[in-house]
């Protein structure tokens, strides 16, 4: 398996029409305010982005301009996990994105099992424009079965970049 980061760049815009109609973040927020809806939109907007020029939309923050605004995904390799009384922390490096303003980020929990009986891995800790931290609990057993059954952190951060 290959492990890597990947920055991917989508320009704002003024439109919120997504090109595939079918896909509607309204929907996934009215229905579900969950864990799972959220990362599934960040791999959504990033397939859109890299498929059908799909642009960011900005809310209007004055300090920035639109352009500014950038969406950078990535999953750490699964030996980054470190242990926290049993359980398991990862601290996740996103300089790479180069954010000068502390991003908004959704997570997800990737691995070959056990990794859907966990809790936290959609809590971010320490977060700013460099890096943020999750912990992930399970019976103090999420260290082991991190390593185990190769756990991955997958995440997509929506920040400005100028």
């Amino acid at each position: 398996k290959q492990w890597y980061q990947r920055r991917v760049a989508i320009t704002a815009g003024e439109t919120s029409q997504p090109k595939a109609p079918f896909i509607s973040y309204f929907s996934c927020v009215g229905r579900v305010m969950s864990s799972i809806c959220y990362p599934v939109l960040g791999v959504v907007f990033l397939l859109l982005g890299l498929t059908s020029g799909y642009n960011l939309v900005d809310k209007g923050d004055p300090a920035h301009h639109p352009s500014c605004l950038t969406l950078c995904s990535g999953s750490t390799p699964p030996d980054t996990w470190s242990e926290y009384g049993g359980n398991a922390y990862v601290d996740v490096d996103i300089k790479f994105c180069k954010f000068v303003t502390v991003p908004v980020v959704t997570t997800s929990l990737r691995g070959e099992s056990q990794h859907w009986l966990t809790r936290g891995a959609g809590s971010i800790y320490n977060i700013n424009n460099h890096s943020f931290r999750v912990y992930v609990e399970k019976d103090n057993q999420a260290y082991t079965e991190a390593r185990l059954y190769q756990w991955s952190l997958q995440y997509t951060a929506v920040g400005y970049i100028c």
